[in-house]
């Protein structure tokens, strides 16, 4: 494999620079929005940074290149198998070690992430406008890196659609806290506006948690619903509920339920979905997936 071009030639050191540059320029004070969003950490997982960390030394987790089980969706099933037969981006997959490697590469890829947005922050300092600025830094989705011997997103699974978010407020509060709750990108939007005191307009998806930023205790935890729709084949199309008490249900049309206690399991290696003293909660959850299909117009059939 050719070798990868320098950091100075990256799409998001370019970013960077583009963006403190604009930092750098707006010293009057006047409001405004700047979003800066990166390719990397990105497939081919592969980048100027390869050996900053070691492959043996990556943290793992308890499904990491663990195959996906035989009672698992076919969404699940589907993306597992296409991996192996295909294998992923150039890169061999067939070994733990494989997947360390890959591990390794995204870090790095994460780490030159990490020195380019460091770098916009100084600017916002340099700028004069820290104070006065909310500053949000989120992905639009994880990565599985090898988690039940998957790589990317396309999944239910914790390593896909659990992902990083940090709220900035100088103005509300210096102090870091930890939210372990769970929350939805859709809240951003409402969230902001209050923030920017521009009304939240009715009809709304989402919700402002303004209320939890400014007293932390107040967070109310709440259902998360997650949608995928698989190009080409809906018959693995799905829904998935994580609840505010950490239990997961993936639903999709025809196929096996998937059900997780993630507060034993973070894993998801133990799908409790058939099992007959889980019963109950799987009807429970499967409820409070089609009140939401009803709530927002959605007309997929799930069967369980």
């Amino acid at each position: 494999m050719a070798a990868a071009m320098a950091v100075r030639y990256t799409k998001v050191n370019f970013l960077a620079d583009e963006a403190a540059k604009f930092l750098h320029e707006r010293r009057d004070g006047q409001p405004f929005v700047l979003s800066v969003n990166s390719l990397e950490p990105h497939p081919p997982s592969y980048g100027p940074l390869n050996e900053l960390h070691r492959p043996g030394e990556v943290l793992t987790d308890p499904a990491f290149a663990i195959p996906v089980g035989a009672d698992a969706s076919k969404l699940h099933r589907y993306n597992y198998e296409r991996l192996y037969k295909k294998g992923y981006k150039n890169h061999p997959i067939g070994t733990r070690d494989d997947f360390r490697r890959l591990r390794a590469n995204y870090y790095g890829l994460v780490s030159m992430v990490d020195g380019a947005y460091g770098r916009v922050l100084r600017a916002l300092e340099e700028s004069g406008q820290a104070e006065n600025t909310i500053v949000v830094y989120c992905s639009d989705h994880g990565d599985m890196m090898g988690d039940h011997g998957l790589m990317q997103k396309g999944v239910f699974y914790e390593g896909a659609t659990h992902i990083p978010l940090m709220i900035h407020v100088p103005w509300i509060s210096r102090e870091q806290v930890m939210m372990d709750q769970p929350v939805s990108l859709v809240d951003l939007v409402p969230t902001l506006l209050e923030l920017l005191n521009g009304g939240v307009p009715a009809g709304l998806d989402g919700k402002s948690r303004v209320y939890g930023l400014r007293d932390p205790s107040s967070w109310k935890p709440e259902d998360i619903f997650i949608e995928w729709h698989e190009a080409g084949d809906h018959t693995m199309d799905g829904r998935s509920i994580k609840t505010a008490d950490n239990w997961k249900l993936n639903l999709f049309h025809g196929d096996v339920p998937e059900l997780y206690d993630l507060n034993t399991d973070p894993g998801e290696l133990h799908n409790l979905g058939r099992d007959t003293a889980y019963k109950d909660r799987v009807h429970q959850l499967t409820d409070r997936i089609l009140a939401w299909q009803k709530q927002h117009g959605d007309t997929m059939s799930l069967v369980v």
